[in-house]
C-alpha cells in the first residue's frame, strides 16, 4: 500500500448496522495504562433512603427509550418506576451503640455530713483532734469554744469571716478561763458574727484540710490548730446551781445541818464550794455558810453538808448564792 492509499479503508468500532447512541469502548492503549486509583476518602455516616435508585433507574430508562425509540411508553414507565419505589420498604436506621451511662459515671462522693449529724465531742476525742488534725480532715463535732481574742487577725480568710482565738471544751465551762490550758485554737466563722471577749460559744466544727490555707499561726512557728464554724450559738457559761440539790434541815447536837449534794459536770476530777444563806419568812437573812466537797470524779455525785451557824427559826428557807469548782 502506497503513501496515497494509506486511508482507503475506514475502521469504527460501531458494530455493523447500529443504530442510535452508542458508547465506544477503551482503546487498547487505554486498557494497558490501567485506571487510577481514587483516593480513598474519610468514611462518615449518612442516612440512606430510597432517593439513591433513582438516579441508576432513570439513566436505564433513558438509555432503553433511546435505543427503541419508544418515547411514547415513557409516562407509563415512570409510573411505574415511581409506584415500585413508593412500595419499596425503608432501610432501617443505623443502630448508634450508646456506652452505658453508669459505667462512664463517675462515682459519688460521700453526703457531706449536717451539722445536725456532728456528734458531740468528749475529752479523749477532742484532745485527738486537737494533736493530729491532719488526721481528722473532713470530720465534723460539737463543741463548747470561749472566746480569748474575737477578730484576730488571721490569713486566708474571706472577707466578710472573722477569726477568733479561742479555748475548746468538751464541757461547757463554769467560770471564765476555766479550760484555759492546750485547748487554744482558732476558729473561723464565714458569717463573721459579732461576739465578745468571755462569751461561751457552742459550735459546730469542721475540720479542714490544713494544706488549703496559710495560718498566721504557723509562719510563727506556733503549732495551733484550726477549725471552720458552722453553727454557732451564744450560750454563756454554764450555771453550776443546776448541779447542787439541797436535802431537809436537821440538827447536830445543837447546830443546824443542811444536807448537801452535788453532781460533777466536768469531766475532770473537781472540788466544790457551794455559798448558801438561810432566809426568814419575811425574806431577810438569818445566816449564810460555805459547803465544800472534797474531790468528785466525772459524772459522779458527791456530799457537801453545810453546818450554818447563827439562828435559824422555823419555817427557814436556803438560797444558793453561788458555786465554785475547781480541778487539781
Amino acid at each position: 500500500m502506497g503513501r496515497d492509499d494509506r486511508y482507503t479503508e475506514t475502521f469504527t468500532s460501531v458494530p455493523e448496522g447500529h443504530q442510535g447512541p452508542y458508547v465506544i469502548p477503551p482503546l487498547d492503549e487505554m486498557r494497558r495504562r490501567g485506571t487510577r486509583t481514587p483516593t480513598p476518602q474519610p468514611s462518615r455516616p449518612r442516612r440512606r433512603g430510597r432517593g439513591w435508585l433513582v438516579l441508576p433507574i432513570l439513566v436505564v430508562i433513558v438509555v432503553a427509550a433511546f435505543e427503541t425509540r419508544l418515547f411514547g411508553l415513557w409516562p407509563v414507565v415512570v409510573e411505574t418506576v415511581e409506584t415500585w419505589i413508593s412500595s419499596a420498604p425503608d432501610e432501617p436506621e443505623p443502630v448508634v451503640p450508646t456506652a452505658d451511662a453508669d459505667a462512664d459515671a463517675e462515682p459519688s462522693a460521700p453526703p457531706v455530713p449536717q451539722p445536725s449529724e456532728f456528734p458531740p465531742v468528749d475529752a479523749a476525742r477532742l484532745a485527738a483532734i486537737l494533736d493530729a488534725p491532719e488526721a481528722h480532715v473532713g470530720e465534723g463535732f460539737v463543741a463548747y469554744a470561749e472566746i480569748l481574742a474575737p477578730d484576730t487577725p488571721e490569713a486566708d480568710v474571706p472577707a466578710d469571716a472573722a477569726a477568733h482565738l479561742v479555748t475548746l471544751s468538751a464541757r461547757q465551762p463554769a467560770t471564765a478561763y476555766e479550760y484555759v490550758g492546750d485547748n487554744q485554737t482558732v476558729i473561723v466563722d464565714p458569717e463573721g458574727r459579732p461576739v465578745e471577749t468571755g462569751d461561751v460559744l457552742l459550735v459546730s466544727l469542721a475540720v479542714p484540710d490544713l494544706e488549703s490555707f496559710e495560718s498566721y499561726y504557723d509562719l510563727a512557728g506556733i503549732d495551733s490548730a484550726r477549725f471552720d464554724v458552722v453553727e454557732l450559738e451564744v450560750v454563756g457559761l454554764y450555771d453550776l446551781a443546776q448541779d447542787v440539790t439541797l436535802g431537809e434541815l436537821r440538827l447536830d447536837g445543837d447546830e443546824p445541818v443542811l444536807p448537801v449534794s452535788v453532781r460533777n459536770s466536768a469531766d475532770v476530777p473537781m472540788e466544790y464550794a457551794i455559798d448558801i444563806t438561810a432566809l426568814n419568812p419575811d425574806g431577810s437573812e438569818a445566816a449564810t455558810s460555805i459547803a465544800w466537797s472534797a474531790d468528785i470524779a466525772p459524772g459522779e455525785t458527791g456530799a457537801a453538808d453545810v453546818t450554818l451557824y447563827g439562828a435559824v427559826p422555823d419555817g427557814v428557807t436556803f438560797r444558793i448564792d453561788s458555786v465554785s469548782r475547781y480541778a487539781h
